[in-house]
């Protein structure tokens, strides 16, 4: 009768090898899921800001606003002159929100509240308002999670949104 030994060196490393491999799976993943959220972040702000852009051109002057709501996340709306909500983008809470302004940067979080008026005449920007005070023109806005950051750039003048 044989005795039980238990596992052999090589049925070890196969399954120690197999392990490897499904941990590296797992953590790609998990990596484009967080990038995934990162780019449509971004990617709905910008389409929100050039609709904002169109209506402010069009009818009415119009604001885009970003606030922290309750649970963290930056809440991203915009508004026609006569107060009216148009659009509006929930960002993750994983998301960091820096609106650049009269060269300073502005990080949208727990007190602080940033809006950006269009001028209606050029449709270029008119004024950033951090918590209700004006702080020059915005010339970027910049979204950061983990340690990957897009900036959507803004020219002053004719409102184009590129991302850099």
């Amino acid at each position: 009768m044989k005795k039980d030994r238990g596992f052999t060196l090589v049925e070890v490393m196969v399954v120690l090898a197999i392990m490897a491999v499904l941990t590296g799976l797992i953590g790609l993943s998990i990596s484009m899921l967080t990038s995934q959220r990162l780019k449509s972040a971004v990617s709905d702000t910008k389409s929100l800001m050039q609709s904002a852009q169109t209506v402010a051109m069009s009818k009415d002057n119009c604001i885009v606003s970003f606030e922290q709501d309750s649970e963290g996340r930056c809440i991203v709306t915009s508004r026609s002159g006569s107060d009216k909500q148009l659009k509006e983008v929930e960002i993750n809470s994983k998301i960091t929100v820096v609106v650049t302004a009269g060269g300073t940067s502005y990080t949208v979080g727990a007190g602080t509240s940033v809006k950006i008026q269009y001028n209606r005449e050029t449709g270029g920007f008119k004024d950033c308002l951090v918590n209700d005070v004006a702080q020059g023109i915005p010339t970027e806005i910049s979204f950061t999670q983990g340690d990957r950051t897009i900036v959507l750039e803004l020219a002053t003048y004719t409102g184009k949104i590129s991302t850099k």
